[in-house]
């Protein structure tokens, strides 16, 4: 499936009664399939590809490069992830913090309005 659809599904399922945020306490390893579904795969893309956009690419690459040294051989978390992003972006603020939990820990599309003054 494309990037595209695969986004579209994931908006699309998001929108459904049976949403629910991508980051999810998981158990156990046999528990994780049962984890991924339109909603993990699609909006997840999107938050990595926006991830991408904001850090931009090469201190993306440098973050992973940084996580993967870090974690090597032991389990890691959504935060250990986000501070290694959080290095090579902006060391002294939290800005990718908020950023990943406004789509990572909230359930439903991501929506604003407009007030006019």
């Amino acid at each position: 499936m494309t990037f595209c659809k695969e986004k579209a599904k994931g908006y699309k399922d998001d929108l459904e009664p049976t949403t629910h945020p991508i980051e999810a306490l998981c158990e156990s390893s046999g528990e994780a399939a049962t984890l991924l579904d339109g909603i993990t795969y699609g909006k997840g893309a999107c938050w990595v590809r926006q991830l991408i956009m904001r850090v931009g690419k090469d201190n993306f690459f440098s973050g992973l490069r940084d996580y993967f040294k870090e974690f090597r051989w032991r389990n890691s978390t959504l935060s250990d992830f986000i501070a290694c992003m959080q290095k090579v972006y902006e060391p002294d603020s939290d800005s990718l913090t908020e950023f990943s939990s406004r789509w990572l820990k909230r359930k439903g599309v991501n929506s604003f309005s407009l007030e006019e003054s």
